[in-house]
Parts: C-alpha cells; structure tokens; sequence
C-alpha cells in the first residue's frame, strides 16, 4: 500500500514537490538535448513545477503522484521536442505505453482490459486518420508519433476518455491558429502545426480529471 501524502505533512510535501520539480526539470532537459533541442531551464522549472504541484494535488498517495509525476515529465518532453522538430521519438513515447500498462496492471491486479483497449484503439484511430490523409493529399498529415501517443494515453486512461482528449487537443490546437492567424503568420506555418504539444495538453488534463472526477469520467 503507498504512502499517504496527508501522513507526510506540509513540509515533507513541500520538499518532495521541490524534488519532483528538480529531478523533472533535468530529465526534461537532458531529453531534448539528446534530440538537439535547447530547453531552457526557466522554461522547464515551470513546466516541471505544474507537473510536480498538479501531480501531488490530484492524488492522495506517494506512488500514484510519482507516476503521474513520471506521465508529466515525458509529456513534457515530447511536447517540447515536436514542437522543434515535429517528431515524437519512439525512446518516449513507447516507455510511456509499456508504463501506463504496466501501473494499470499492478493497480488493479488484474489485466488491464480498458487500458489495453484504449492503447490499440488510440493507436489505430490516428493512424487511420494519417493513412486516409497520405492516400488523399499524397503526403504525410498527423504522423504514427502522434498515433503512438494517443496510444500512450490509452495506455495510461483507458479508451472512454480517449474522444475527449481529442476534443481538448483539437480545441487547445485552434486556439493556437486563431493568435497565429491575429499575428499575421503565413497560411504555410499554420498548416505545419505539430498536434503532439497540444495533444499532450489534452492528455494531461484527461489524466488529472480522472484523478479528481473518478466517478464522472467513468473509469
């Protein structure tokens, strides 16, 4: 049985929070650089401070907020890294599957049938999508990245949340074109904007929601 965080206390909280922000804030870093990309570490303190805050708040004990805290901290990087590069790399995106399953298991003690379903489903869905893009415009749209990690989010939610998560990245995505199109970016950077940073928005508010509303997501 894990740790309960009420058993902790404030300070050991506190402290705690600031590990999971230091160590998320490395792994993040040392991530992208192994793509060539250049996090910033103010940049990525912030990022792995929401992580950390959000993971501790939306659980009750040590181990589920340090699984979320590892969730978090892979999102964090693929989302920077396609971004950049507009590349999910396999290296994150399959852990993120084997783990999310992995965690489903031990939790329930049992095969984790919804969370097998939700990384087949998640997969197929968005490679569909990718294949009926190339056969009708003869090049590539989402990607099998962004495919593999809707997986990852099956993986770790189940697939009845997976409609959702969609539905937030695709809002979150059309903010983003709206400013683009305000400042005056050309139609040809619009079209190129990776879904995996905003796909993994949607993920992560899924993955918190569930957390918090166990009973209203219905998993």
């Amino acid at each position: 049985m894990s740790l309960s965080l009420l058993a902790l206390g404030p300070t050991s909280v506190a402290l705690l929070c600031a590990a999971i922000t230091l160590t998320v804030t490395i792994i993040a870093i040392v991530a992208c650089q192994a793509y060539g990309v250049v996090l910033s570490p103010i940049a990525a303190a912030a990022g792995a401070g929401l992580v950390a805050l959000s993971s501790l708040a939306s659980a009750q004990a040590l181990g589920p907020a340090l699984l979320g805290a590892a969730l978090g901290c892979g999102l964090l990087a693929l989302a920077v890294i396609d971004a950049h590069l507009h590349r999910l790399p396999d290296s994150i995106t399959l852990p993120l599957i084997v783990i999310g399953l992995v965690a489903a298991w031990i939790e329930q003690a049992d095969l984790p049938a919804s969370q097998i379903a939700g990384a087949v489903i998640g997969y197929a869905s968005l490679a569909v999508i990718d294949w009926l893009y190339r056969l009708v415009r003869g090049r590539d749209g989402l990607g099998l990245g962004d495919a593999k990690l809707l997986a990852a989010a099956g993986a770790w939610l189940g697939w009845r949340p997976l409609p959702a998560v969609v539905l937030v990245a695709c809002a979150c995505g059309g903010i983003v074109l709206i400013i683009y199109a305000m400042r005056g970016r050309r139609s040809t950077a619009l079209s190129s904007l990776p879904f995996g940073p905003v796909l993994a928005i949607g993920i992560w508010l899924g993955f918190l929601a569930q957390r918090v509303f166990p009973d209203q997501t219905g998993i």
